[in-house]
């Protein structure tokens, strides 16, 4: 004898058409195992004397069979009940351990209600309804349970990493994750954004870019995640850095000059009087000029001849350039620096950047980034509830539940 139940309602002795049973996988790689899909469909024979055993609250509320039909059809459509399917006494449908109501799909998902009156008592009824589970079997147990487990479903990705003509490298990491809509954390997909979407950047990289995509369900997020090979770090806490350096000399003249470029770049928590001290250190250590440690031998000493500083003022840029002279020297008659031999590693060397190790050079980056957003889907909405609106200060309906949280609150 089969028993099919969904929400208030009962369908005794259950004639059943279909009960398919689907492995769901993954729908990036179709790897990852992620649910089981049932697709159910039962006919039944309700009579309105026996309304205690389909659904006692309609006991004194219908007067006739219409409207026993309608009350009917309205909670067998309503989506997200609990659903159950017995034989023999044995329940076929693994039930959610989780306060709600709802599968792991933001379902079960009701396909058809179809009901044909026989009589002024009796009727006909059809049913046909989709829910999707994550099952594990017990072995204490023969039959499968809806456990509360872990609350995603799964996390798939490839990589790919694409080489340039100068055989700098970037890698793209792309994939999903996605959650079970009746976890029992009660969380959203972004909550997790960190455990599952989050990689760290490799050492001599920086992060070009971080994507991330609610899906309209809410219950995953799609991530493309870019990270570039670079040949300098910029000096910590800077995100981004370029200069140049210049020298120059005439013929049979012993005086030389240079002149610095130091641009730097930061987030937007990254102070731009520490990016400016931080540009003014880089240049003053790359020309050794009088007050600064010297890096190199002692010929490279300068005198500085002027200096400016320039600070954006909407974005958070900051330039720097120093102009110097060398003092003459019998180390400096034999051309530009970089040829003459004596200190050819002091010209090509970046302060607070060279001898560091990259990875604690790194700029500081942030989970979120610095505006901390959390990305959301719209939350299950009835468009017969009064007072529902949308508030516009969050984006999001004043009732409703999000998905992913309807696992331990029942929807209204």
């Amino acid at each position: 004898m089969s028993i099919a139940k969904y929400g208030d309602i009962t369908i005794p002795y259950a004639f059943t058409t279909q009960f398919r049973q689907d492995p769901m996988y993954d729908d990036v790689s179709g790897t990852d195992w992620c649910g089981t899909k049932f697709d159910i469909q039962v006919g039944g024979v309700l009579n309105i004397n026996y309304l205690s055993a389909i659904d006692p609250t309609l006991i004194g509320t219908a007067n006739n069979a219409a409207d026993i039909m309608r009350t009917i059809r309205y909670k067998l459509l309503k989506p997200r009940q609990i659903l159950s399917f017995t034989f023999d006494g044995s329940e076929l449908i693994p039930q959610s351990t989780t306060e709600g109501k709802v599968d792991t799909g933001n379902g079960p998902r009701p396909q058809t209600c179809q009901i044909t009156r026989l009589n002024n008592e009796s009727f006909l009824i059809t049913f046909h309804i989709i829910a999707e589970y994550w099952e594990r079997n017990d072995p204490a147990s023969v039959l499968a349970v809806n456990t509360a487990g872990q609350s995603v479903l799964y996390n798939r990705w490839t990589e790919t990493v694409e080489i340039d003509n100068l055989q700098y490298s970037r890698r793209t990491r792309e994939g999903k994750f996605k959650i079970r809509s009746d976890n029992a954390e009660g969380v959203i997909p972004d909550q997790i954004r960190n455990q599952m979407a989050m990689i760290g950047v490799p050492r001599g990289f920086l992060r070009e870019s971080s994507r991330y995509t609610q899906t309209p369900d809410g219950l995953g997020i799609q991530y493309t995640i870019v990270d570039k090979e670079q040949f300098k770090m910029p000096p910590n806490p800077a995100f981004k850095a370029s200069g140049t350096y210049t020298e120059s000399t005439s013929k049979g003249d012993a005086k030389r000059f240079a002149n610095l470029h130091v641009r730097l770049e930061g987030a937007r928590n990254v102070s731009q009087d520490v990016l400016a001290r931080l540009a003014v250190s880089v240049a003053a250590l790359k020309c050794a000029i009088v007050g600064a440690p010297l890096i190199g031998p002692v010929s490279r000493r300068s005198i500085l001849h002027s200096a400016s500083v320039r600070i954006d003022l909407y974005e958070n840029v900051v330039e720097c350039d120093l102009n110097v002279m060398f003092k003459s020297n019998a180390h400096r008659t034999n051309g530009i620096a970089l040829f003459g031999g004596d200190f050819r590693s002091a010209t090509s060397f970046t302060p607070l950047t060279d001898g560091i190790d990259p990875s604690t050079n790194a700029p500081p980056y942030l989970e979120r980034g610095t505006a901390g957003i959390l990305l959301q889907a719209a939350a299950y909405y009835d468009p017969s509830l009064r007072g529902v609106i949308v508030n516009p200060s969050v984006g999001q309906f004043t009732q409703g539940i999000m998905p992913g949280q309807a696992g331990v609150n029942v929807e209204a």
